[in-house]
């Protein structure tokens, strides 16, 4: 009985933990939005709430390509460095420490603006 009551606790609990950011969204660039960067770094901004709890990350996928490589971060500012001229889209998620998704932002499209060399 004290083993089911455990395990039952333990479940309520770490559904509670995986659950409990309640607002996640990428704030800058802003969709459809056209980024003046010459030098093709663009300066991702997100805002997540409540902070971002220990042993979480955040993950950038950038044009359908897994970020988990490349592109995680624990902090809310993220560089993308070197992005080609034209449409992008990027979608932020939190992962706790195994890799699980736990909160995913809407999609933003933007389109990056570089001078043509010539």
């Amino acid at each position: 009985m004290n083993r089911l009551f455990v395990l039952l606790l333990v479940f309520v609990c770490a559904t509670a933990y995986a659950g409990s950011y309640t607002g996640f969204s990428i704030t800058n660039p802003t969709n459809d939005q056209g980024v003046r960067a010459n030098d093709g770094n663009v300066t991702i901004h997100m805002s997540l709430q409540p902070a971002l709890q220990s042993g979480h990350m955040i993950v950038l996928n950038v044009d359908g390509e897994d970020g988990k490589l490349n592109n995680a971060t624990s902090g809310l500012t993220m560089e993308l460095k070197n992005m080609s001229r034209g449409l992008h889209t990027i979608i932020a998620t939190v992962v706790d420490k195994d890799g699980n998704d736990l909160i995913k932002t809407e999609p933003v499209s933007f389109h990056v603006l570089r001078v043509g060399g010539g």
